[in-house]
């Protein structure tokens, strides 16, 4: 069993730190909507991949069962 971890890693900072809160005063509302848009594109291109995924997923299980269905009849002919 290891000892307790370092201050900086088993504490996350505080939540109500300014710097938590509020972008600096320098960040312009044109660069945190720049962010924001990039943000949301990587997340509907990830949402695309997951669909992608479990179409894919269910392309294969729908293969599978056929398969056993197949393989059943075969069985059931010997």
């Amino acid at each position: 069993v290891m000892g307790p971890l370092p201050v900086a890693i088993s504490a996350p900072p505080a939540a109500d730190s300014i710097h938590m809160r509020l972008p600096p005063r320098w960040v312009s509302a044109e660069a945190v909507q720049s962010v924001a848009r990039e943000a949301a594109e990587r997340i509907l291109a990830a949402e695309r991949k997951a669909w992608r995924f479990q179409r894919d997923v269910d392309a294969v299980r729908e293969e599978a069962l056929m398969m056993l269905v197949r393989l059943k009849q075969t069985m059931d002919l010997k």
